[in-house]
């Protein structure tokens, strides 16, 4: 089909061991007129027609650093070993039931296992996702080359039991909620 009409249609695409840096330097000045697309509104826009039921990413690395405008310093969160798939990626013939849907495993900071789930609806007019999160059991140490450097704190002691997170989301406006059990935190802030 992609010779006689330039669609790409398949069922499954797996890509190993990609790995995946962003950066976000804070001291740079805010443009409040920009609005990022969300994921459907960017695959609708890829000029090159599409339908994939698939994309499985195994072993990925993805590690986003941000530098502070205060403490003019950079933290880097990664999450590694990350399986990672995406459900029904398209970007024409969508019907009115079409979803993206995002299923990902990881471990932030390459200790804390994190498990996502989104859903995004291809013909909602405003943008709208659902997103869950699960996080297990893990030593909140594990933060502080994050902490220290973006928000000049320190973690001396503290043990999460689990995190888990619920959010709808829209281009203009998010809520949700978050449930955080933890024991025995212990925050020192630095100078």
């Amino acid at each position: 089909r992609y010779i006689k009409d330039k669609t790409l249609n398949t069922r499954a695409v797996t890509v190993d061991d990609l790995f995946f840096y962003d950066y976000k330097d804070k001291r740079l000045p805010f443009n409040p007129g920009l609005v990022k697309p969300l994921a459907v509104n960017m695959l609708k826009n890829i000029p090159q027609k599409m339908n994939i039921d698939t994309i499985h990413f195994t072993n990925a690395n993805v590690e986003y650093t941000e530098v502070n405008e205060k403490t003019k310093k950079a933290g880097t969160v990664p999450i590694t070993r990350m399986d990672v798939k995406l459900f029904t990626v398209k970007n024409y013939n969508i019907k009115p039931t079409d979803s993206l849907g995002i299923h990902a495993t990881g471990y932030l900071m390459d200790t804390a296992w994190v498990r996502l789930r989104v859903k995004e609806s291809y013909t909602d007019s405003l943008g709208g996702f659902l997103m869950t999160v699960l996080m297990k059991p893990a030593d909140f140490r594990v933060l502080n080359p994050v902490l220290i450097p973006l928000a000049s704190a320190k973690i001396e002691s503290g043990y999460l039991d689990t995190l888990t997170m619920r959010a709808i989301g829209r281009e203009y406006l998010s809520w949700g909620e978050m449930q955080m059990y933890y024991h025995d935190l212990k925050v020192r802030i630095l100078k």
